[in-house]
């Protein structure tokens, strides 16, 4: 048997005190948790400082950082074995 996830003691809280309003929050991680996949959106004014903290949590120079806008488009980011780019 595998030790419980933090999801599992969340959700031991949420029923052992009976918080009804985070049962919501809890499925959705659930889903995100069988889905294996999050999507997180990043927002700000233009030139706050966006691309260079997705480079700096990501560990790697991947989105352009200058001194006018560079990214004002929606950009998506996944993992994969190899880089590549798509462009829609």
């Amino acid at each position: 048997m595998s030790a419980p996830t933090s999801i599992d003691l969340a959700t031991n809280l949420v029923d052992r005190y009976k918080i009804l309003s985070l049962r919501p929050l809890i499925d959705s991680c659930r889903s995100f948790e069988r889905e294996n996949s999050l999507n997180i959106a990043v927002f700000g004014r233009f030139k706050a400082g966006k691309s260079s903290f997705l480079n700096t949590t990501l560990g790697i120079e991947l989105l352009p950082v200058g001194v006018v806008p560079v990214t004002a488009i929606i950009t998506e980011i996944g993992y994969g074995p190899r880089e590549r780019a798509f462009i829609h």
